[in-house]
Protein backbone atom coordinates (compact mmCIF):
# COMPACT_ATOMS: atom_id res chain seq x y z
CA UNK A 1 0.00 0.00 0.00
CA UNK A 2 2.46 2.59 0.81
CA UNK A 3 4.48 2.19 -2.55
CA UNK A 4 1.17 2.68 -4.07
CA UNK A 5 0.46 5.87 -2.28
CA UNK A 6 4.59 6.86 -3.09
CA UNK A 7 3.83 6.07 -6.91
CA UNK A 8 0.95 8.44 -6.56
CA UNK A 9 2.91 10.79 -5.26
CA UNK A 10 5.70 10.66 -7.33
CA UNK A 11 3.48 11.22 -10.34
CA UNK A 12 1.83 14.22 -9.30
CA UNK A 13 4.98 15.88 -8.13
CA UNK A 14 6.29 15.45 -11.78
CA UNK A 15 2.92 16.42 -13.40
CA UNK A 16 3.24 19.59 -11.04
CA UNK A 17 7.07 20.32 -12.24
CA UNK A 18 6.58 19.39 -15.80
CA UNK A 19 3.49 22.04 -16.01
CA UNK A 20 5.34 24.85 -14.29
CA UNK A 21 8.11 24.93 -17.73
CA UNK A 22 4.91 25.34 -19.59
CA UNK A 23 3.91 28.68 -21.31
CA UNK A 24 -0.04 29.67 -22.54
CA UNK A 25 -0.17 31.36 -25.65
CA UNK A 26 -3.44 33.44 -23.49
CA UNK A 27 0.23 34.61 -21.10
CA UNK A 28 2.37 35.24 -23.79
CA UNK A 29 2.75 39.70 -23.47
CA UNK A 30 0.73 41.34 -26.11
CA UNK A 31 4.22 42.52 -27.73
CA UNK A 32 4.76 39.00 -28.76
CA UNK A 33 1.76 38.81 -30.97
CA UNK A 34 2.26 42.09 -32.40
CA UNK A 35 5.85 42.11 -33.07
CA UNK A 36 5.37 38.25 -34.42
CA UNK A 37 1.96 38.53 -36.40
CA UNK A 38 2.67 42.15 -37.74
CA UNK A 39 5.99 42.18 -38.49
CA UNK A 40 6.14 45.57 -37.47
CA UNK A 41 10.20 47.26 -38.11
CA UNK A 42 11.14 50.20 -36.62
CA UNK A 43 13.71 52.72 -38.35
CA UNK A 44 15.27 53.52 -35.23
CA UNK A 45 16.86 49.75 -34.35
CA UNK A 46 18.37 50.23 -38.18
CA UNK A 47 21.79 51.40 -38.32
CA UNK A 48 24.24 51.68 -40.76
CA UNK A 49 27.64 50.64 -40.77
CA UNK A 50 29.79 53.55 -39.69
CA UNK A 51 31.49 53.77 -43.37
CA UNK A 52 28.24 53.75 -44.87
CA UNK A 53 28.08 52.35 -48.22
CA UNK A 54 29.92 54.82 -50.49
CA UNK A 55 33.17 53.25 -51.17
CA UNK A 56 30.84 50.79 -53.21
CA UNK A 57 29.40 53.48 -54.98
CA UNK A 58 31.19 53.67 -58.75
CA UNK A 59 32.41 56.78 -60.83
CA UNK A 60 29.69 58.66 -61.64
CA UNK A 61 28.81 58.32 -65.61
CA UNK A 62 25.27 57.91 -65.10
CA UNK A 63 22.76 60.38 -67.01
CA UNK A 64 18.99 60.64 -66.89
CA UNK A 65 17.58 58.73 -69.62
CA UNK A 66 17.32 61.69 -72.65
CA UNK A 67 19.47 64.11 -70.98
CA UNK A 68 22.46 65.51 -70.17
CA UNK A 69 21.98 65.78 -66.63
CA UNK A 70 24.24 63.51 -64.43
CA UNK A 71 22.95 61.49 -61.79
CA UNK A 72 23.84 62.77 -58.43
CA UNK A 73 24.00 60.64 -55.03
CA UNK A 74 20.35 61.50 -53.27
CA UNK A 75 18.96 63.28 -55.93
CA UNK A 76 15.05 62.58 -55.30
CA UNK A 77 12.44 61.38 -58.18
CA UNK A 78 8.98 62.55 -58.17
CA UNK A 79 6.40 61.36 -60.74
CA UNK A 80 2.69 62.72 -60.58
CA UNK A 81 0.80 59.89 -60.51
CA UNK A 82 -2.96 58.73 -60.82
CA UNK A 83 -4.54 56.09 -58.32
CA UNK A 84 -4.29 53.41 -61.36
CA UNK A 85 -0.95 53.38 -62.39
CA UNK A 86 1.88 51.42 -60.02
CA UNK A 87 1.19 53.04 -57.07
CA UNK A 88 -1.81 53.14 -54.57
CA UNK A 89 -1.50 56.89 -53.88
CA UNK A 90 -1.40 60.24 -56.27
CA UNK A 91 2.76 60.88 -56.85
CA UNK A 92 5.50 58.58 -56.09
CA UNK A 93 9.03 58.75 -54.75
CA UNK A 94 12.84 57.09 -54.64
CA UNK A 95 16.22 58.11 -54.24
CA UNK A 96 19.60 58.04 -55.78
CA UNK A 97 21.20 55.38 -53.92
CA UNK A 98 25.31 55.44 -53.25
CA UNK A 99 25.45 52.91 -56.37
CA UNK A 100 23.46 54.65 -58.86
CA UNK A 101 20.37 52.76 -58.36
CA UNK A 102 17.03 53.84 -57.40
CA UNK A 103 15.54 52.98 -53.84
CA UNK A 104 11.86 53.51 -53.44
CA UNK A 105 9.05 51.49 -51.69
CA UNK A 106 5.75 50.48 -54.29
CA UNK A 107 3.00 47.55 -53.55
CA UNK A 108 4.21 45.12 -56.09
CA UNK A 109 6.05 42.06 -55.81
CA UNK A 110 6.29 40.30 -52.71
CA UNK A 111 8.73 42.67 -50.67
CA UNK A 112 7.80 46.25 -50.88
CA UNK A 113 11.11 47.87 -50.96
CA UNK A 114 13.07 47.66 -54.38
CA UNK A 115 16.39 48.44 -55.88
CA UNK A 116 16.04 49.69 -59.08
CA UNK A 117 18.10 51.02 -62.27
CA UNK A 118 16.95 54.07 -63.28
CA UNK A 119 15.67 52.34 -66.80
CA UNK A 120 13.86 49.37 -64.57
CA UNK A 121 12.26 52.72 -62.06
CA UNK A 122 11.03 54.52 -65.21
CA UNK A 123 9.69 51.16 -66.39
CA UNK A 124 7.02 50.84 -63.73
CA UNK A 125 5.40 53.98 -64.53
CA UNK A 126 3.06 54.23 -67.41
CA UNK A 127 4.28 55.33 -70.91
CA UNK A 128 5.05 59.69 -71.58
CA UNK A 129 5.05 59.71 -68.14
CA UNK A 130 7.50 62.57 -66.97
CA UNK A 131 9.37 62.20 -63.62
CA UNK A 132 11.51 64.86 -62.15
CA UNK A 133 14.61 65.73 -60.45
CA UNK A 134 15.04 67.13 -56.68
CA UNK A 135 18.41 67.51 -55.58
CA UNK A 136 19.23 68.41 -52.09
CA UNK A 137 20.96 71.40 -51.02
CA UNK A 138 22.88 68.99 -48.31
CA UNK A 139 21.91 65.49 -46.86
CA UNK A 140 21.92 63.56 -49.66
CA UNK A 141 25.02 61.37 -49.35
CA UNK A 142 23.47 60.06 -45.87
CA UNK A 143 19.99 59.73 -46.89
CA UNK A 144 21.22 58.15 -49.41
CA UNK A 145 23.48 55.47 -47.84
CA UNK A 146 20.50 55.22 -45.10
CA UNK A 147 18.32 54.09 -48.06
CA UNK A 148 20.33 51.56 -49.67
CA UNK A 149 20.79 49.87 -46.69
CA UNK A 150 17.50 49.81 -44.80
CA UNK A 151 15.28 49.04 -47.98
CA UNK A 152 15.11 45.59 -47.98
CA UNK A 153 13.63 45.72 -44.35
CA UNK A 154 10.45 47.76 -45.86
CA UNK A 155 9.11 43.88 -46.48
CA UNK A 156 4.83 45.39 -46.26
CA UNK A 157 3.32 48.40 -48.05
CA UNK A 158 0.73 50.14 -46.22
CA UNK A 159 -0.61 53.04 -46.78
CA UNK A 160 -4.10 52.55 -44.37
CA UNK A 161 -2.94 51.41 -41.57
CA UNK A 162 -1.07 53.90 -40.59
CA UNK A 163 2.02 53.41 -38.00
CA UNK A 164 4.51 55.76 -37.06
CA UNK A 165 6.85 57.30 -38.49
CA UNK A 166 9.68 55.44 -37.01
CA UNK A 167 8.18 52.09 -38.72
CA UNK A 168 10.17 50.69 -41.74
CA UNK A 169 7.42 47.80 -42.01
CA UNK A 170 4.84 48.37 -43.02
CA UNK A 171 5.88 50.91 -45.23
CA UNK A 172 4.94 53.38 -48.59
CA UNK A 173 6.81 55.78 -50.99
CA UNK A 174 6.84 59.11 -49.25
CA UNK A 175 7.47 58.07 -45.69
CA UNK A 176 10.08 55.68 -46.65
CA UNK A 177 11.98 59.25 -48.19
CA UNK A 178 11.32 61.34 -45.29
CA UNK A 179 12.77 58.46 -42.94
CA UNK A 180 15.72 58.54 -45.16
CA UNK A 181 16.82 62.36 -44.25
CA UNK A 182 15.64 62.09 -40.87
CA UNK A 183 17.37 58.88 -39.55
CA UNK A 184 20.61 60.44 -41.50
CA UNK A 185 20.35 63.79 -39.48
CA UNK A 186 18.85 66.00 -42.12
CA UNK A 187 15.88 66.22 -39.73
CA UNK A 188 12.10 66.76 -40.25
CA UNK A 189 12.53 67.89 -44.10
CA UNK A 190 8.30 68.91 -44.24
CA UNK A 191 9.09 71.19 -41.56
CA UNK A 192 6.18 70.04 -40.14
CA UNK A 193 7.51 69.10 -36.92
CA UNK A 194 7.41 65.61 -37.08
CA UNK A 195 9.40 62.95 -35.36
CA UNK A 196 9.60 59.31 -35.63
CA UNK A 197 6.77 58.65 -33.06
CA UNK A 198 4.49 61.13 -35.36
CA UNK A 199 1.46 59.07 -36.39
CA UNK A 200 1.06 60.88 -39.75
CA UNK A 201 0.51 60.55 -43.57
CA UNK A 202 3.79 61.98 -45.39
CA UNK A 203 3.01 62.64 -49.06
CA UNK A 204 5.05 62.87 -52.30
CA UNK A 205 3.92 66.33 -52.46
CA UNK A 206 5.44 67.23 -49.20
CA UNK A 207 8.98 65.33 -50.23
CA UNK A 208 9.09 67.52 -53.19
CA UNK A 209 7.87 70.53 -51.79
CA UNK A 210 10.56 70.10 -49.01
CA UNK A 211 12.76 73.27 -48.81
CA UNK A 212 15.86 71.38 -49.11
CA UNK A 213 15.43 70.43 -52.52
CA UNK A 214 15.58 72.39 -56.09
CA UNK A 215 14.14 71.50 -59.39
CA UNK A 216 17.21 70.02 -61.70
CA UNK A 217 15.35 68.99 -64.40
CA UNK A 218 13.12 66.11 -65.74
CA UNK A 219 12.45 63.19 -67.96
CA UNK A 220 10.25 61.22 -69.95
CA UNK A 221 9.58 57.78 -69.09
CA UNK A 222 8.80 55.53 -72.46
Amino acid sequence: MKKIIFSILFLVSFFVISTEHKVLANELPVDSFINENTEIIYADQIEIPNNGISPNAVENENYYPGTKTLMKIGDVLYSSKSLVTSTKIVGHVGIVGPDYRIYHVNPVDEVAGKRDTVETYSSRHGANETIYIYRPRSGGQGAADWAAYAYSYAKVYDIINLQPLNTLSPNYCSKFIWQAFFYSNSGDITNLSLTGSSTAFVTPGHIKNASIFTNVGSFNTK
